[in-house]
């Protein structure tokens, strides 16, 4: 109906100017119609029984979160990738383009630098003030001391990982979990750095993973 409108339309114009006309006020009124039917369809979709999230600009049922701001962590980092906190509140950030983990205090203040990395990305802060740090080239996960003296690396060392990713401890066991983007798996290591085991696989199904 639509077409067959434009089409009298045009026939009616002596012009090529009229005719254009005529084409930009069709186009106009079908933007306009095509418009209603979408804000119509989401007003639907937002009245629906438990929705809980109103998509296309539409609000949300479930209250935000509060928050309070506190401050903007700015220079000097370069890509800040994977970030850690201990308890402290001590803020651990990856910097791959760096080459280096720094360290702010809860103030914001850099408290330490751990530079001759290769390509830092994930980070963990464990207990007794141990940190992890996953690097992407030599596919290690190497635990520093205190003093950022190296004290082991999981598993095999270099090549273990494929690209160790992210980095998790568990605080009642001291296991260490590490998410091998690239292999598709989740590993599990001890507080010692001894393998325990993996799971995942690339996949969707149950249990399955694609870049963790």
């Amino acid at each position: 109906m639509l077409l067959n409108t434009t089409e009298r339309n045009l026939k009616n114009c002596p012009s090529p100017d009229q005719r254009r006309g005529a084409l930009y006020r069709h186009g106009r009124r079908s933007s306009s119609f095509a418009h209603l039917v979408i804000a119509a369809w989401l007003a639907l979709l937002c009245a629906r029984p438990g929705s809980a999230i109103c998509v296309g600009g539409g609000t949300s049922s479930v209250a935000p979160p509060a928050v309070t701001y506190l401050r903007s962590y700015r220079a000097p980092f370069g890509v800040p990738t994977r970030m850690a906190v201990d308890t402290s509140g001590n803020v651990y950030v990856s910097d791959p383009a760096l080459e280096q983990v720094i360290v702010r205090a809860p103030s914001g203040r850099v408290v330490a630098r751990l530079g001759g990395l290769a390509r830092p990305i994930g980070v963990a802060a464990g207990d007794a003030g141990r940190t992890y740090v996953g690097d992407g080239e030599s596919g290690s996960v190497t635990a520093f001391g205190p003093d950022w003296q190296p004290l082991f690396q999981l598993g095999q060392g270099a090549g273990e990982f494929r690209l160790p990713n992210d980095l998790a401890i568990d605080a009642a066991t001291g296991n260490i979990y590490v998410a091998d983007s690239e292999a598709q798996q989740i590993k599990v290591y001890d507080a010692a750095g001894a393998f325990q085991q993996s799971f995942g696989g690339q996949g969707n199904g149950d249990g399955q993973f694609n870049f963790p």
